[in-house]
């Protein structure tokens, strides 16, 4: 049997570009660089297309320099898909034959495949035998003899020559067969899996939570805020990957050693603390921990006042910094202070505002934190970090009313605590972070918050809140690429926090990659399980794909968690997908009944997937009239598709002045 020609780099697999000179694939304007290992697997799987490669296979091929399990290579292969945007259910890439390994079902574009060599008379190829040395045993290939020869005899010679083939290869197989036995001991044990090296990125922490150690344990917000300002004061510093709050606060009241929250959070360094209030008087106790091996790096305590408390976070990060061998400038002072305060109460009431804040659900919760930033800036009406925390808290309950007047009158609040924050701090990235958010989604302003977000990445790389906010707004802009690696910088910051990957499934569904976006929303309901966006999101990406039976039988289920609206618009696009009018027709009465004008850019979305255009632009029109946040969807959701060769739908995407 002929040999099959080796791919040496295959030009495309799929709907992906591969150069395999930069270990990257790229698709619609998106580059992925891949780790070499998943470089070396594709390209493998690639060199077998249509076949299948054993699990074995892959390892000896991959995997050669190691001794692992298979588990690597099932890892290797789910990451893989996972990046190619594959379905294992539905396979568009690599296929799964239980037991007997994977097969590469994509096309592939060859750049430059390895050809036979010409000869000048038949070739006769011959699978290789198992090489006993390095040199030993090559292909053989045995030239036909020149001149006539009558068929019978040709067979008689062919047959001779496989013959010989035959007993050379058994000859030699009981040579290695007996050699193993001679030579290796009986008792022997199999060698034991090795683990691949945990290697962190170089000079990367998390902050855990410090422990409230006060006699009435009533301090917790207090030790809480001092870890997130040190927190916050490393991430400035643009040599350290510091981990995000969610992620590294994860781990409170878990009997979790530090070498596992290092491997999970993929840092080199932990920093753990603990703090005591004791009138007027503050303990805060220090130490950094090497989060590969466990060892104790550096330990400090800091006694102070209540005026002293103000900078320990600057002293306790410059400290770290220089055990990490970060090196600080001379503006290290400034940028760690960036947005802070000289009041002590000011300082103490921001702290409660953080905390009621992170830990906000509903409404009433939000108010809470906006009446502590109040507090807080009535102490000092220049602590421009109060601000920043007061307009995060105002635009999530703009978001979350549908009362149109509340919506403004706070909307008008949000941006005021916004530009304060920037016009006090101009080189605070938080602030410039917020005010784009409040322009993108209260005003309506997308050049400027385009503007925003520019600062704010280039103030606050290290921030997974900015990266996550960016994301979401670029890839609402069809700004694809540098949504998606904001995306996945938030992620590998923030690792824990649902919404890092949710956010990650936004860029995948604004993109109209729907299977990614999916495998992101699984991600984040494993954290997050039972949240009812998360629901929602999911639901439209399957409608997106064209799952209208599975999205409807889902959206239909009291068991799946999704709001009611959520609930409605599904049911109402898979319904009318599948031939079921009326039903349709049902739930978008109740989905109206319920919300009223409220979700006008919503009933466009139905009608526009109904085919019905009139109605689309009459209730998009409304949603414009109403000024409703959703409409930062419209430039990429695929539910107006339909109408977007409209002149009215064009003449609204004019006025709303989206950036090119």
């Amino acid at each position: 049997m002929a040999s099959e020609p080796a791919i040496s780099s295959p030009r495309s697999i799929g709907d992906w570009q591969v150069d395999q000179s930069l270990s990257e694939i790229s698709r619609d304007g998106i580059v992925v660089k891949l780790e070499p290992r998943a470089m070396q697997l594709l390209l493998c799987l690639a060199a077998r297309a249509g076949k299948v490669v054993s699990v074995q296979e892959l390892l000896d091929t991959i995997w050669s320099d190691v001794i692992v399990t298979p588990d690597s290579v099932y890892q290797a292969v789910s990451a893989l898909r996972r990046t190619l945007g594959d379905n294992p259910k539905e396979p568009e890439y690599i296929a799964t034959l239980p037991r007997r390994g994977y097969r590469l079902v994509a096309a592939v574009g060859q750049s430059a495949a390895a050809e036979p060599e010409a000869s000048t008379g038949p070739v006769v190829e011959v699978a290789p035998v198992r090489p006993v040395g390095p040199e030993m045993n090559p292909p053989v290939e045995i030239p036909a003899l020149p001149g006539p020869r009558s068929p019978v005899r040709r067979y008689r010679m062919w047959l001779l020559f496989v013959l010989l083939l035959v007993a050379v290869y058994l000859l030699i197989d009981i040579y290695l067969h007996s050699s193993r036995i001679t030579r290796a001991p009986l008792t022997a044990p199999p060698p034991k899996p090795v683990a691949e090296p945990f290697a962190p990125p170089a000079r990367s922490i998390a902050v855990l939570p410090f422990s409230d150690l006060s006699e009435k344990h009533d301090q917790e917000y207090f030790a809480d805020g001092i870890a997130e300002e040190l927190l916050n004061a490393l991430a400035r510093i643009d040599e350290l990957q510091v981990a995000a709050r969610t992620s590294s606060f994860s781990f409170r009241n878990q009997s979790v050693d530090v070498a596992t929250i290092a491997h999970k959070l993929i840092v080199g360094a932990v920093l753990e603390g603990s703090v005591r209030r004791d009138g007027t008087t503050i303990r805060v106790t220090v130490q950094l921990i090497n989060g590969i091996n466990g060892f104790h790096l550096w330990s400090q305590t800091y006694d102070r006042s209540m005026t002293g408390i103000l900078s320990v976070q600057s002293d306790i990060a410059t400290a770290v910094a220089q055990q990490l061998k970060v090196e600080l400038g001379s503006d290290a002072p400034e940028k760690l202070d960036l947005g802070s305060t000289k009041n002590p109460q000011a300082f103490d009431d921001q702290l409660r505002g953080q905390q009621l804040l992170a830990m906000a659900t509903k409404e009433e919760d939000y108010r809470a934190a906006v009446a502590a930033f109040d507090r807080a800036i009535a102490s000092d009406p220049r602590y421009a970090a109060a601000y920043v925390g007061r307009g995060f808290a105002l635009s999530n309950i703009v978001l979350s009313t549908v009362n149109a007047d509340t919506r403004e009158k706070l909307g008008r609040q949000a941006v005021e605590s916004a530009r304060r924050a920037v016009s006090l701090a101009p080189d605070f990235g938080e602030a410039h972070s917020i005010l784009a958010v409040t322009l993108q989604k209260v005003v309506l302003d997308y050049t400027g918050a385009a503007h925003e977000f520019d600062l704010a990445l280039s103030l606050t790389p290290g921030s997974a809140r900015v990266q996550r906010n960016f994301a979401f707004f670029a890839a609402e802009m069809g700004h694809f690429a540098p949504a998606l690696a904001a995306a996945r910088r938030a992620v590998s910051l923030d690792p824990q926090n649902a919404w890092s990957h949710v956010m990650l499934s936004h860029v995948f569904y604004f993109a109209h990659r729907f299977a990614e976006a999916q495998a992101s929303l699984q991600d984040a309901e494993t954290i997050n399980p039972g949240n009812q966006e998360i629901g929602d999101w999911r639901s439209a990406a399957l409608l997106g794909a064209g799952q209208n039976l599975q999205a409807q039988q889902e959206c239909g289920s009291p068991a799946t968690v999704i709001d009611d609206g959520g609930r409605y618009m599904c049911l109402a696009i898979a319904y009318h997908a599948l031939g079921r009018q009326p039903d349709a027709e049902r739930y978008l009465k109740l989905f109206q009944a319920q919300y009223g004008d409220s979700a006008a850019f919503w009933y466009s979305g139905v009608y526009a997937q109904w085919g019905d255009t009139k109605e689309s632009l009459r209730w998009l029109a409304t949603a414009v009239q109403r000024r409703d946040p959703a409409l930062q969807l419209l430039k990429e959701d695929w539910r107006f598709d339909p109408v977007r060769g409209e002149p009215q739908f064009q003449a609204i995407v004019t006025r709303l002045n989206y950036p090119p």
